[in-house]
C-alpha cells in the first residue's frame, strides 16, 4: 500500500475521532495505534474487513480509556472545588462566629476572655487566607496547563494542595485554641 494511503488513513481515524469529541490522543495509544497500523499493511492478504474491524476496535479503545481519564480528571477537579470552597467557609465562618463572639463579650465586660479568643481567631483567619491563596495557586495552575510550562503547573497544584491542607490544620489549631479559652 502507498505511503500516501496510510497517511490518509490516519487523517480519516483521527478526523473520526474528532468529530466523536475527542481533543487528544494519549501518547502510548497513538503507539498502539501506529503498530497495529503498521501489522495491518505488512500483511496485504487481510487488508480488506479484517483491517477495518482491528481499526475499530482499537479506536474503541482508545476511545474508552480516554473517557475514562476524563471523568477521573472531573471527579479530581470536582473533589478539589469542594475542598477549597470548603476550607474557605468553615474557617471564615468560624472568624465571623468568634467575632460576634467577641463583639457580646466586649458589652457585658468580660475582657479576659476577649484575649484568649484573639489567637483563635488569628488562625481562623489565616486559614481563610491560606484557602484564598489556594484558589489563586489553582487558577495559576489551570491557565497555565495548557502552554510548555507543565513544571509551573505542578509546582502551583502542590502549592494549593499545601494550602488547602493547611487551611485545614489552622482551622483544628483554631478549633482548638477557642475550646482552651472558653473551658
Amino acid at each position: 500500500m502507498a505511503d500516501t494511503e496510510i497517511i490518509n488513513r490516519i487523517r480519516e481515524d483521527a478526523r473520526d475521532l474528532e468529530t466523536r469529541g475527542r481533543k487528544t490522543i494519549r501518547i502510548q495509544a497513538l503507539y498502539n495505534y501506529l503498530t497495529e497500523l503498521e501489522v495491518d499493511y505488512s500483511d496485504s492478504s487481510n487488508a480488506g474487513d479484517r483491517a477495518k474491524f482491528v481499526e475499530e476496535g482499537i479506536l474503541a479503545q482508545y476511545s474508552a480509556q480516554n473517557q475514562i481519564e476524563l471523568e477521573f480528571m472531573r471527579a479530581v477537579n470536582l473533589a478539589g472545588q469542594t475542598a477549597l470552597r470548603t476550607a474557605i467557609l468553615i474557617n471564615g465562618g468560624s472568624a465571623i462566629a468568634i467575632l460576634a463572639f467577641v463583639g457580646n463579650l466586649s458589652t457585658t465586660g468580660k475582657t479576659e476572655l476577649i484575649a484568649a479568643l484573639a489567637s483563635a481567631l488569628a488562625a481562623f483567619v489565616y486559614g481563610t487566607l491560606s484557602g484564598a491563596i489556594a484558589t489563586g495557586c489553582t487558577y495559576l495552575a489551570g491557565f497555565l496547563s495548557h502552554g510548555q510550562t507543565k513544571w509551573v503547573f505542578h509546582v502551583l497544584n502542590f502549592c494549593s494542595i499545601f494550602f488547602v491542607f493547611s487551611a485545614y490544620i489552622l482551622f483544628a489549631i483554631g478549633g482548638y485554641i477557642a475550646y482552651i479559652g472558653i473551658k
